[in-house]
């Protein structure tokens, strides 16, 4: 089976289900529907790669993003989550989607919270504008798990 073929059968079922997957369930319900025939030992792991190429190679172009660890969903599906989530402008999780979208690595709640206020995608009279920051991506991710944009990765660290 070619590489295009597993990045294409990826697609058929994240776009199937709806739903963010990891490469394991993509693989597994491709084999059950006999969308991938391999005699290989690892093809999760083969299908994990191909997407995770897709992403790396064609950036914004991919039609996959990683959503969460280990789980990849459809880039299609990003605007109507941002719709859902972001609709409100000079809200602090609008303001940290921006911020770390634009500088395109992960970043402490300090770090989004001031460049949000340099760029002027936030208004604060608060005292700890940043602990809010904390606390609404925290939230935002206990609250919708995969389904949110962000991701914690480490002590106050956040990304997409």
């Amino acid at each position: 089976m070619n590489k295009n073929s597993f990045v294409n059968v990826a697609y058929k079922v994240l776009k199937e289900k709806k739903n963010p997957l990891t490469a394991k369930e993509i693989t597994e319900i491709g084999l059950s529907k006999g969308l991938i025939k391999t005699e290989g030992k690892t093809p999760e792991a083969t299908v994990g790669a191909r997407i995770y190429v897709d992403i790396k190679k064609k950036g914004e172009d991919s039609l996959f993003e990683k959503v969460s660890a280990g789980k990849f969903g459809l880039r299609e599906w990003q605007s109507s989550k941002e719709k859902a989530i972001f609709h409100k402008k000079g809200s602090f999780k609008r303001a940290a989607y921006e911020v770390l979208k634009s500088n395109n690595k992960p970043l402490n709640m300090q770090e989004i919270t001031n460049i949000a206020k340099k760029k002027g995608l936030l208004t604060t009279l608060g005292k700890t504008p940043e602990n809010t920051m904390g606390a609404q991506l925290y939230t935002d991710i206990k609250k919708s798990g995969a389904g949110s944009p962000f991701v914690q990765l480490g002590k106050n660290k956040f990304g997409l």
